[in-house]
């Protein structure tokens, strides 16, 4: 994830026995897929649930966006597994994560955890390829003048450059912290409270809602701490201190009763 701080003619045959007529039938196979293409497709609708796979919703803003997670025969929860997560296509205009969840359950039939995710196109959201790619970017607010951005790791340099010229009018400050920051995803029922064995925050729905994000601190770790759903938390940390964290989570996660 990337992270910024602010030839020749056909042969024909003269045998009476064997007439050149027999070459309308491909001309007739020919003309009949441009007949059906033409017909009108219905509208594509956006799917809330998939059969055989658990929904998660990974984003809340503009809308619900949702992850269809296909997990292998014998899955259990301290399994630690690949997975294959497989975007549709459809030239940022059409299609719908019922395009890609045959590949989600091809995945889980190999032992993976399969996932298919939805995003915004022209067809169902009447956004842009732009707004499309905006799913998989966040701006998160941390003070009066201080915003981290989180994209995907390919795009880091794209962003970067389109982020200097509308910056370049007045004083700023643009630096790409990847290198030193890792994301890291919390999520279950009980999130908020294995969270609080370490952050002195209240993290009830009413004082920290879904959106908000802060920099706090886990115990004796620096982190950023954003809020994407009412159970699921995205934490970036130095990647120095990332085992210290996820140590400490992992001790407070036996007091939740299972996430």
């Amino acid at each position: 994830t990337g992270r910024w701080k602010p030839s020749s003619a056909a042969a024909t045959n003269t045998s009476d026995a064997d007439p050149p007529v027999k070459l309308f039938p491909l001309c007739a196979s020919l003309l009949l897929p441009l007949a059906v293409a033409a017909a009108p497709q219905a509208p594509e609708t956006t799917p809330t649930e998939l059969p055989g796979a658990k929904t998660l919703v990974y984003r809340e803003s503009p809308g619900p966006m949702r992850l269809f997670v296909v997990k292998p025969a014998g899955w259990k929860a301290t399994d630690r597994r690949p997975a294959l997560m497989f975007f549709f296509g459809g030239g940022w205009t059409t299609g719908t994560p019922k395009n890609s969840i045959f590949w989600a359950k091809f995945a889980a039939d190999l032992g993976m955890v399969g996932i298919a995710p939805d995003y915004r196109t022209k067809g169902r959201n009447d956004v842009s390829p732009l707004g499309s790619v905006a799913d998989s970017r966040a701006a998160l607010w941390l003070g009066p003048d201080e915003f981290l951005l989180l994209a995907p790791g390919e795009e880091a340099a794209a962003v970067e450059a389109g982020m200097k010229p509308a910056l370049s009018a007045g004083m700023h400050s643009l630096v790409d912290v990847s290198h030193r920051q890792i994301g890291l995803v919390l999520e279950g029922r009980l999130a908020a409270r294995c969270l609080s064995a370490g952050c002195p925050l209240d993290l009830r729905p009413a004082a920290f809602p879904v959106g908000m994000a802060t920099r706090t601190i886990f115990l004796k770790t620096e982190i950023v701490l954003w809020r994407q759903a009412l159970d699921r938390f995205h934490i970036e940390v130095w990647r120095s201190f990332a085992p210290y964290l996820v140590g400490h989570l992992a001790e407070a996660f036996p007091g939740t009763g299972d996430l």
